[in-house]
C-alpha cells in the first residue's frame, strides 16, 4: 500500500513547466506502474470483510449498546469506516489521479491489461478491471480516450449486470454511471 500511496502523493504534487524531467520520468514509469495498480485493484479478503453482513446477535448487541450513545459518536464511527483504506481503494484512487494528470496517456497504456482482465474467467479479475475502468473514466480523466470504445464497452458492461456475482454487478453499475451521458444520447438503444 505504501507504493500506491507514494504514487498518489507524486500525482498530488503540483508540477510546473520547469519539471519536464520529472514529468518524463513519471510518464516513462507508467508502463510498469499502471498494470501493477490494476493488479492491486483485485478484491482481497480485507475488502470482502467490509461487505460481510453482520449476525443478528451482533446487531442486537450494537442496538443495546447504542441506546446510550449520542448522534456524534455514531457519526464518528461511520466516518472512521468510510476513511478505512485498503490497497484496492488506494490503487483505484491512484489510477484515477494518473488519469486526471495524464488523461491522454493512461487509457492507452492500461487498455491491453484491462482487456485481458475483462475477458478473464476469474470473476475477481473482471471486477477489478471494471473498477479500474470506472476510476479512469471521469470527464477530467481519460474519458475522451475511452469514449470511442463505448459502442463496444457499454453493451459488454450491461451484459455483466446479469452476473451472478454481486460485486461485479455493483461495480458495473458504478462504472456505467460514468457513461450515463453517452448512454442517454443513444436514443433508446440501451433502455
Amino acid at each position: 500500500m505504501a507504493a500506491s500511496e507514494f504514487w498518489s502523493g507524486i500525482n498530488n504534487t503540483k508540477l510546473d513547466e520547469n519539471d519536464e524531467i520529472r514529468v518524463q520520468k513519471i510518464q516513462n514509469s507508467m508502463e510498469t506502474i499502471l498494470p501493477a495498480l490494476l493488479e492491486c485493484c483485485i478484491m482481497q479478503n480485507v475488502d470482502r470483510m467490509n461487505d460481510m453482513p453482520t449476525k443478528e446477535s451482533d446487531i442486537a448487541h450494537v442496538e443495546a449498546k447504542g441506546a446510550d450513545k449520542d448522534d456524534d459518536d455514531e457519526e464518528s464511527e461511520e466516518s472512521e469506516q468510510d476513511n478505512y483504506t485498503t490497497l484496492r481503494k488506494s490503487s483505484a484512487f491512484t489510477l484515477q489521479q494518473f488519469s486526471k494528470n495524464y488523461p491522454d496517456l493512461v487509457f492507452g497504456k492500461i487498455q491491453p491489461f484491462l482487456q485481458t482482465m475483462l475477458q478473464s474467467e476469474k470473476v475477481d479479475n473482471q471486477e477489478a478491471a471494471i473498477l479500474a475502468l470506472g476510476a479512469i473514466s471521469d470527464q477530467d480523466g481519460s474519458y475522451c480516450d475511452i469514449e470511442m470504445h463505448l459502442v463496444n464497452l457499454v453493451p459488454f458492461l450491461i451484459n455483466l449486470l446479469s452476473s451472478p456475482n454481486k460485486d461485479v454487478r455493483a461495480t458495473t453499475c458504478w462504472t456505467l454511471s460514468k457513461f450515463s451521458e453517452w448512454i442517454g444520447q443513444c436514443e433508446g438503444e440501451y433502455q
